[in-house]
Parts: C-alpha cells; sequence; structure tokens
C-alpha cells in the first residue's frame, strides 16, 4: 500500500509518504521450501521456508544466509535474517496475531569513496584511508510485535498493539583530521571530536489502540471512520571512541538519548457516489528528545539537554474514478519532522 506525500493522520507526523508492507499468513496445507542462490563476486544466498495452518493456528517462517566478497577491494559483506509470523484465531470475532524479526550483520566493510583519479587507475580499488582505518560496520536488529484484533459488532472494530526491541552498531570510521575541525587530529582524537569509532545499543517499543467504524450515510454510502492512539519510546546508549588503526582507543563520547512521542488521530472516508471518495483527517502529536551528557572532559562541555516538539497535522482530499484505469485526485497534508537521536 503506497501513500504519496503526508497524506495520512494514521501513521505519524512526519510521513512525507508510506510504503506499507503486510507481512504473508502461511499456506493451508504445511509447506516447506529451500532456495540457494549465486553469483559473481562470491555471491550466495541459501534459505528455507516453512508454514502451514494448524487448527486455530496459522504460522510462516523463514530463515536466510547471504555472503559476498563484493566488486571492489575491502566490500564483502555477511547477513543473517530470519522472520516469522504466527495468526492465532481466539474464537469468530478476535484474532491475535505475532511477529518477530532478528537480523545480524556481522561485518559489512567500507572500501570508501574514490576520486575521479582512482577510479580510472583502478575502479575496484578501495581507499587507502579506509584500508589503514579498517573501515566497516556490524550491527543486529531484533523486535517482535503483538497484534490483537476484534470484531466488536458488524460496523464496529477494535485493533490493539504493542512491540518492542532492541538494536546494536557499531561503525569504523576514518577521521581525517582537518586542521580546525575537532582539533585536526586523526582518528577522532580532538578535543571536540566524538571520535572516529560510533557504537550504540538502542532499545524501542510501543503500544496503540485504533477503532473503525464502516457504516453508510443517507441509506448507502459508505463511510468509514477510524480514530486512535499511540504512544512510543525510544533510548539509547551511544559511545565514541578515537580509531586506532581500525582499533577501540581512547573514550571520545558517552551519552544516554531518549525519545517519547505521543500521538493521538482521527481520519474519515467518505463515498458519496461510487465515482467519488472524499477523505479528512487530524492528529496531535507531541515529541520529547532527552539527551544525557556523561563525557566532561578538557575542553568538552556538558551537552545534556531536551527538547519539545508539538503540532496538529491536519490532512484532506478527494478522488474521482474517471474510468476504471483511471483516476485523479487532489491532497493537501501537513506534517512536521524533528531532529534525529544523533541530530
Amino acid at each position: 500500500e503506497v501513500l504519496r506525500g503526508p497524506f495520512s493522520a494514521l501513521y505519524g507526523n512526519h510521513s512525507g509518504g508510506i510504503v506499507q508492507a503486510f507481512t504473508e499468513d502461511g499456506p493451508a496445507d504445511p509447506t516447506v521450501s529451500a532456495n540457494y542462490m549465486f553469483g559473481s563476486y562470491g555471491t550466495q544466498k541459501i534459505g528455507l521456508k516453512f508454514g502451514g495452518t494448524y487448527g486455530r493456528v496459522n504460522a510462516v517462517a523463514s530463515t536466510s544466509y547471504m555472503t559476498t566478497d563484493g566488486y571492489r577491494d575491502r566490500s564483502s559483506s555477511e547477513r543473517y535474517l530470519t522472520n516469522a509470523k504466527f495468526g492465532i484465531k481466539i474464537d469468530d470475532r478476535a484474532t491475535l496475531t505475532i511477529s518477530a524479526s532478528y537480523l545480524d550483520q556481522p561485518l559489512d566493510q567500507d572500501p570508501g569513496v574514490l576520486t575521479a583519479a582512482q577510479v580510472a587507475q583502478n575502479r575496484r580499488q578501495s581507499n587507502p584511508n579506509s584500508t589503514s582505518a579498517d573501515t566497516r560496520r556490524s550491527l543486529d536488529n531484533k523486535q517482535i510485535g503483538v497484534v490483537y484484533d476484534r470484531q466488536l459488532s458488524a460496523t464496529d472494530s477494535f485493533r490493539a498493539m504493542v512491540y518492542g526491541g532492541e538494536r546494536n552498531n557499531i561503525g569504523y570510521l576514518f577521521i581525517a583530521g582537518v586542521p580546525g575541525v575537532g582539533g585536526g587530529l586523526p582518528g577522532g582524537r580532538g578535543g571536540l571530536s566524538s571520535g572516529g569509532v560510533s557504537s550504540l545499543a538502542r532499545q524501542f517499543g510501543g503500544v496503540g489502540g485504533r477503532w473503525t467504524l464502516s457504516t453508510t450515510l443517507f441509506g448507502n454510502q459508505p463511510l468509514t471512520v477510524t480514530a486512535g492512539a499511540d504512544y512510543d519510546v525510544a533510548g539509547e546508549d551511544r559511545k565514541g571512541y578515537v580509531n586506532e588503526s581500525g582499533g577501540i582507543g581512547a573514550l571520545k563520547r558517552n551519552e544516554f538519548n531518549r525519545v517519547h512521542s505521543w500521538g493521538t488521530y482521527g481520519q474519515a472516508e467518505w463515498t458519496p457516489i461510487s465515482t467519488v471518495t472524499g477523505f479528512a483527517g487530524l492528529r496531535y502529536t507531541r515529541v520529547k528528545v532527552q539527551s544525557s551528557d556523561y563525557f566532561v572532559a578538557g575542553v568538552n562541555p556538558n551537552d545534556s539537554g531536551a527538547a519539545h516538539f508539538s503540532a496538529w497535522t491536519p490532512v484532506i482530499g478527494a478522488l474521482v474514478r474517471v474510468t476504471p484505469l483511471t483516476n485523479v485526485y487532489l491532497n493537501a497534508g501537513r506534517s512536521f519532522e524533528t531532529p534525529t537521536l544523533i541530530e
């Protein structure tokens, strides 16, 4: 499902566009499949997928491993990925869906950028600075979510959601030591530099509830009204170190960042005639960002602080079905974007 522009009160305050993916359900009968793929530069991928329906439970799960040496020197990568989804039919009116995923990328080498002269000499080489700093990254991400759906009546339904997860990332960067920037010392040694090794451990989660009314106006004009609220939170330990030729050196950054987001929204969709649909929605969002700085040394001051952001964000639009193959639409919406945690 694709929504272009800031046109939905349902998906947060800063959507420049939405691409929503729906995880497939398991097949009716128990099924197992495997695949193997290979290609140039040592590229290989192997996968296993299985699923089925077992009484009131529908399940699907897959796991895969991918590795490649990469087109350029020092551009190898490997990835482990596992996904699982379970749908449980509680009764004739309610279902419980559990979705979980695990991603592990233990090594992503970074060959760095090349100048035009270096490309002309050998486009597959790595940047010498990237080689000396052994630039690379490793990350993992684990998350799980639970969704409860209940049909309250012939026209009313309710959905509740809770999710949580953890993400870890460490990246080794080349810091050139430009005069006047960060003290002009290589590897991120400068007094105000945050270092050439960036490390974070982040925990995140959230809850949400949504009520939907599907009815008609004036006898036969379909009307769908949705209202809900959500709360999301994330906290991360972020550290930085001097890059000692690809190793971890002295501590240069130590902080704990957290963000809280509260939102409430309503949206309506009305089809007065079969070829015309109108939309309108309104959302209120409040975001709080906090940072606690634990690295206060020398010329590096205490940068702790907090900021609040809030706004009402309306959307409105109309869609006209000119022919079965042609639609004409006009949408208007407002959104606001908060700084990221690193900003």
